[in-house]
Formats: structure tokens, C-alpha cells, sequence
């Protein structure tokens, strides 16, 4: 059975480029935040957080941080799964897939967005 693949192009306006780049940066920054969130909690308490404890805090850090309410529930929670596919508090550091992620100094992910 062969499976077909189609591929789409969009034309962002400039405005829609900005907000791209800004929800980027904020998916980016609740990626490290989860990750950092789990290694600590494993390195502390030898506890491992799951997915659903991880998403449960999501409201509370929109509260703290009110750009993040700009981002729809769904898009963080992705980025919260992604957290729980693609690295644990045990294991090294993992970039989420499909993305233009590199690893800084100091161990955090940092996504580069080409527009």
C-alpha cells in the first residue's frame, strides 16, 4: 500500500509572521521549563512527572505569565507531550522532533524559526 504526502506552503502576512515567531518563542521557553520541571523533580524527589500533572499546571502559568494566554491550551499541552515523548528526567536532553532546536551552553533547547 503506498501512502501519499502532500505538502503545503503558506504566505504569512506580517502580522501573522510576528505572532508565529512569538508563539515559537513562547512553546520554546514552556518546552525547557517542562523539561527542566522534570529533571528537577526526578534529581530531588527520584519522582517522575507525567503528562497529565504537567498540563494540570498550565493554567497557573498563564496566570504567572499572561503571554502565555495567547498561546491556545492545545498548542502548550503539545509541547507538554512532546516533553514526555522525546525526553525523561533520567535520560539526556532531546530536541522536539521536526524542529530547528540546538541545545546552548547551558543545556537549554533553543528553536530557531526561518520565516
Amino acid at each position: 500500500m503506498t501512502q501519499k504526502t502532500y505538502k503545503y506552503r503558506i504566505y504569512l502576512t506580517k502580522k501573522q509572521q510576528r505572532l508565529s515567531q512569538e508563539w515559537l518563542v513562547l512553546c520554546c521557553q514552556v518546552y525547557n521549563a517542562a523539561l527542566d520541571e522534570r529533571k528537577s523533580a526526578y534529581r530531588m524527589a527520584g519522582i517522575s512527572l507525567g503528562y497529565a500533572q504537567q498540563c494540570a499546571e498550565l493554567p497557573g502559568c498563564k496566570e504567572v505569565c499572561p503571554d502565555l494566554a495567547q498561546v491556545p491550551a492545545q498548542v502548550l499541552q503539545d509541547v507538554v507531550k512532546r516533553v514526555c515523548q522525546n525526553g525523561h528526567a533520567s535520560t539526556a536532553v532531546r530536541h522536539p522532533k521536526n524542529s530547528d532546536c540546538e541545545t546552548d551552553a547551558n543545556g537549554q533547547v533553543v528553536c530557531v524559526h526561518h520565516l
